[in-house]
């Protein structure tokens, strides 16, 4: 599913890349067209001029008369310049015999080609001349159309018009495109939740059987290790440990069959108020700290009352100390567990850390899966009932931890206020 997002969103910047080049080239094309548009029609201008010019020479009223004659299209004028820049002929009769200011003309008399450019005009608009150098009755001066470059704004306003159309519809595009990736990604999200959903359920339903089945015959091979080993005094030494061998792994089946049920179960939360930091020190009497010299350190308000499901809190906080104690049996040293219980404004934070041999990294991300562990021993369901068990508590569940350092198991669930109805999780 990652890999057909990713393609997705590839080719969704391939199309906007090539569609924003393809525009650009386009207008870029345009502004060509456009120059070379008014260079073209200039140039049609300039050789007719010069054949009349050449033909009837430096008559005043000329410009004037072929313009009313040819009846060209965009002139904004016309005029020919003697060497000395003064002005031999001008569409605007009145501005004949004048003089140009000093570098006004692109184009020197005499020598080299047409030289297009743009110039500001008296009435402040800017215009397109083409000048060009022309030899008119022995007198050396340069020819210059001035056209309006209208015509020719028309194609590059359109092709800007363009160009911003689409760029538009591209921003458009793209904002209908991410809507469409975060519905994507909802749905790969919630068909994943909805497939693991389902293999939890088969899992709980199988679980359930099993442990059903197993807990019988569990209870006849125990209680007859127990017999015999009351009638240890009959048996040698060495069948002696073997019974003993029997009982400890039928405890150790037990306690497995134990938690697949509850894993299993499903049943309806049972809320109640009780006192919280009570219960965490029923628990600490149930648990099993005889093996190794282990240091509790507690940071709990004398009372909170909360609102919750007892046994199912209860089981969350058994299997953290009991990991926790697991964790400092593996290690060489004293060990130390850190219990803390608080009220954050709507929450209760439940935390409980450890310097046993911490988690390594490559681990972190799997202790929540069902039947992953990492002891020899171990069922791989502590932690996954937890995480279980706090998302039907309505609360979420986080871990840090520093490999052969420590591990800090971090538990909220919401506060509940007395009388209040609680939806779960």
């Amino acid at each position: 599913m990652n890999m057909k997002l990713y393609l997705l969103v590839l080719l969704l910047v391939t199309v906007t890349a090539i569609t924003l080049v393809s525009t650009y080239l386009f207008y870029r094309a345009s502004l060509s067209a456009a120059e070379s548009f008014l260079s073209a029609h200039a140039a049609a201008i300039s050789m007719t001029l010069e054949t009349s010019l050449l033909k009837y020479g430096l008559r005043q009223d000329i410009f004037k008369d072929i313009i009313l004659n040819e009846r060209w299209e965009g002139i904004a004028f016309l005029a020919f310049y003697g060497s000395e820049g003064t002005i031999l002929l001008h569409s605007n009769e009145k501005l004949i015999n004048k003089k140009l200011d000093a570098g006004e003309l692109t184009t020197r008399s005499g020598s080299g080609s047409a030289s297009p450019s743009y110039i500001t005009h008296g009435t402040g608009e800017s215009v397109f001349v083409m000048d060009t150098p022309l030899v008119v009755q022995d007198r050396k001066g340069v020819l210059r159309i001035a056209l309006h470059p209208y015509p020719s704004q028309m194609i590059v306003e359109r092709a800007r018009l363009l160009f911003l159309s689409v760029s538009v519809m591209l921003v458009a595009f793209w904002i209908i495109a991410i809507l469409f990736i975060r519905a994507f990604k909802q749905r790969i999200k919630l068909e994943s939740v909805m497939a693991q959903n389902e293999r939890l359920a088969m899992l709980g339903r199988m679980a359930s059987v099993l442990a059903h089945e197993i807990r019988n015959p569990l209870g006849v091979i125990k209680g007859f290790a127990q017999y015999l080993k009351e009638q240890s005094g009959n048996v040698n030494e060495k069948t002696g440990k073997g019974i003993d061998i029997i009982i400890d792994e039928s405890k150790r089946l037990e306690l497995l069959t134990d938690d697949l049920l509850v894993y299993a179960k499903m049943d309806e939360l049972r809320i109640d108020g009780f006192d919280l930091p009570s219960l965490v020190r029923d628990v600490l009497t149930s648990l099993p700290v005889k093996q190794k010299d282990i240091e509790m350190d507690f940071d709990m308000p004398g009372r909170l009352s909360v609102m919750s499901d007892k046994e199912k809190l209860r089981q969350i906080i058994y299997n953290l100390l009991q990991n926790s104690i697991d964790a400092i049996d593996a290690i060489e040293g004293s060990g130390k567990i850190s219990v803390s219980v608080k009220r954050d404004k709507d929450s209760i934070i439940i935390s409980i850390s450890d310097n046993g041999r911490g988690i390594a990294p490559g681990e972190l991300g799997k202790i929540f899966s069902p039947f992953y562990t990492t002891k020899a021993k171990g069922t791989g369901l502590g932690l996954a009932i937890v995480d279980k068990l706090v998302k039907v508590l309505g609360g979420t569940v986080r871990i840090e931890s520093s490999h052969g350092k420590y591990t800090t198991v971090i538990v909220d669930l919401p506060f509940i206020k007395s009388g209040a109805v609680y939806s779960g999780g």
